[in-house]
């Protein structure tokens, strides 16, 4: 399919003004290149044709890719805070779960150094003492009020007792 693609593109009158002019150019035979000695091999191109797909009328125009990368990796340092060392002794076996994570953990997303669960737990036993010493002082206020209502109450009854009694009779006990 690709070859039939190649051979139709390769007789258009484009592809035949775009190729340079056969007298001009200079000869591959001139400049001492032998073609056979170039690292190209038509039978592997032809095999790697064939083993393409084959491609649906309608997807005649989605042309594919595939290109194969060759290069060496960049150093990448996975543990660099981490004495990785083999010739030293191992200091106290494997790491903790807390130790991992201050390791693999980027600085900007650690949690913050103050501890901000302590922080809430003192904030809420302050509300909490705070609402008792509140609650208290009502209550002794509620005591108080109750106290000096009783004590004017006592106060009244001596007085009128006592009006009762510089009223009766000489003798004569007051009424009860």
């Amino acid at each position: 399919m690709v070859f039939l693609l190649v051979a139709v593109l390769a007789g258009s009158p484009a592809a035949v003004a775009q190729q340079p002019d056969r007298q001009t150019a200079p000869s591959t035979q001139d400049a001492g290149v032998d073609v056979d000695e170039l690292p190209i091999s038509l039978v592997r191109i032809r095999r790697g044709l064939a083993a393409l797909p084959d491609v649906p009328p309608d997807a005649r125009l989605h042309l594919d890719y595939y290109v194969d990368v060759y290069g060496t990796l960049p150093h990448t340092v996975l543990f660099d805070a981490v004495d990785l060392d083999p010739t030293g002794p191992v200091v106290y076996g494997g790491m903790t779960h807390s130790e991992f994570l201050r390791v693999v953990t980027p600085q900007e997303f650690s949690s913050p150094v103050a501890n901000l669960s302590g922080l809430a737990f003192g904030a809420s036993s302050w509300a909490v003492r705070r609402a008792s010493e509140r609650r208290q002082e009502e209550i002794e206020a509620r005591i108080a009020e109750e106290r000096r209502l009783l004590e004017a109450q006592r106060q009244r009854e001596l007085d009128e007792r006592r009006r009762q009694e510089a009223s009766a009779p000489d003798g004569q006990p007051p009424p009860p």
